[in-house]
């Protein structure tokens, strides 16, 4: 019974999600601090803040390049960390994508020499075929070959009995010829004597 296979390689997934994010993520504006960490950054400096309006703005102004740095030492870390995720999950990706080709190959593959069994079965099951009725058209042969060698054993009796035959009634022939050549030699020599005798 032929093998049958059905299967076709699926279609290309769409990009992962991951890298969407990452992206969004590197374009996200800069994150602040947690309120707690303002709220002691803010007790630390407040000595120093209690001064004039001057010192104060020039502080708050320290203060929120510190933090702005602060905010983007973080960011840039972050962006690090979803570039090397990115880079990790368009690995896998590309490991994935080599994966599905592979299989989808080796189904291809499978699917042309599984063609190519039931092929040859079909062959061979000619060939099957071809052979029985060969093998049938032998047994007849071998059948007919042997009636002959009978009808011929019998044309042998029967002439080794006709030539039997033909060889007694030579025979007796041959004893009759002999007699009627007798019979022909005592007539002839009484005729002789008869003549002698006249």
């Amino acid at each position: 019974m032929p093998l049958l296979l059905s299967g076709a390689p699926s279609s290309s997934p769409p990009p992962p999600p991951l890298a969407a994010a990452a992206e969004a993520l590197r374009c996200a504006p800069p994150v602040s601090p947690p309120l707690h960490e303002r709220d002691v950054q803010a007790e630390a400096e407040l000595p120093g803040c209690l001064g004039n309006p001057e010192e104060e703005e020039e502080g708050d102004l320290r203060d929120a390049e510190k933090r702005v740095s602060v905010d983007q030492i973080r960011l840039n870390r972050t962006k690090q960390d979803l570039d090397q995720r990115e880079g990790e999950i368009n690995k896998a990706y590309a490991r994935q994508q080599e994966m599905e080709r592979s299989l989808a190959k080796a189904s291809r593959d499978l699917i042309l020499q599984v063609n190519q069994i039931n092929h040859m079965k079909i062959l061979v099951d000619e060939q099957d075929k071809k052979i029985a009725s060969s093998q049938d058209l032998l047994s007849q042969k071998v059948i007919e070959v042997e009636k002959l060698k009978q009808d011929m054993l019998k044309n042998d009796e029967e002439a080794a009995l006709m030539r039997s035959e033909i060889e007694s009634k030579e025979q007796r022939l041959l004893e009759a010829n002999q007699a009627a050549a007798h019979q022909e030699a005592t007539i002839s020599g009484l005729r002789s004597e008869l003549k002698e005798r006249n």
